[in-house]
């Protein structure tokens, strides 16, 4: 997988895509063989739970592995890992979520005109 931090707006993304995303055109920093251990039950929400607050952590020791925990407590449990800021995404490729991101790519980012 490769990752690229998009930020824009004061925000961060966290941009995980299975095609390199210079092949795309995009040309900032990206990073190679990143990996995400991202279960989906960390969104489920059963009546009378706590709601769920996923949040990312990556591996301290190596700083391409993240993965995504439902509670920020759990992530805080566990000492190999440690929190990252940012809303995680998981696409195909760099143009897939261009797409569907309302702002477009800073223009040095891209070699679309």
């Amino acid at each position: 997988m490769y990752l690229v931090e998009d930020k824009r707006h004061g925000s961060t993304y966290l941009i995980f895509t299975w095609e390199d995303p210079r092949t795309a055109g995009y040309r900032g920093p990206v990073i190679e063989g990143a990996s995400l251990d991202y279960d989906m039950k960390v969104h489920e929400w059963p009546n009378g739970s706590e709601r769920p607050d996923a949040c990312p952590g990556r591996l301290k020791n190596d700083p391409r592995s993240y993965k995504v925990f439902k509670y920020r407590s759990q992530l805080k449990q566990q000492q190999e890992y440690e929190p990252v800021d940012g809303t995680l995404g998981v696409f195909l490729s760099w143009k897939d979520y261009v797409k569907i991101h309302l702002n477009p790519p800073e223009p040095d980012e891209t070699a679309d005109e």
